[in-house]
């Protein structure tokens, strides 16, 4: 907390913050969705500054490490136990986003991108791209198995 309040002593962070923030929130406002895919762009934010960005044209992908039983790890133990290797990719939102929840076009919020009062089942902004089990070895009489759930690796 000291290292913050002594890089921003005049302020000048916040107010860097608080402009970058209000330029993606005017841009979005223009243009709320992608010009080159059509997909609805999002406001990310990148340390302190923001920026609209489309997650289709961009994606983002992230790789954990889960438990059989879907726990994530969050230390190394994965390299112990027998686990999933996952990849996960964000999604852009199906509406664009609405700071007012009782706006039209406000987004659901749990976990979801559609709008706030949607009929069905709710979406996740990540889907799941691949799911891998790693097994740490192999023994005699195993092979190597696809499934429906991925591939199986030995280590």
């Amino acid at each position: 907390m000291a290292r913050t309040a002594l890089a921003d002593h005049d302020g000048a962070v916040e107010q860097r913050r608080v402009a970058s923030q209000q330029a993606a929130k005017a841009e979005f406002d223009r243009q709320p969705r992608c010009a080159t895919c059509g997909s609805v762009r999002s406001l990310a934010e990148k340390t302190d500054l923001y920026e609209v960005r489309c997650y289709m044209c961009e994606p983002e992908v992230e790789t954990r490490r889960e438990t059989p039983n879907g726990a994530v790890y969050g230390d190394d133990g994965w390299m112990h136990a027998t686990h999933y290797l996952v990849r996960r990719q964000r999604m852009p939102p199906e509406v664009p986003g609405h700071e007012n929840p009782m706006h039209p076009d406000a987004l659901c919020g749990y976990r979801c991108r559609r709008k706030a009062r949607h009929d069905g089942r709710c979406e996740p902004y990540w889907r799941e791209v691949e799911r891998t089990l790693v097994m740490l070895k192999a023994e005699p009489g195993m092979d190597i198995l696809e499934s429906d759930q991925g591939r199986i690796l030995f280590s």
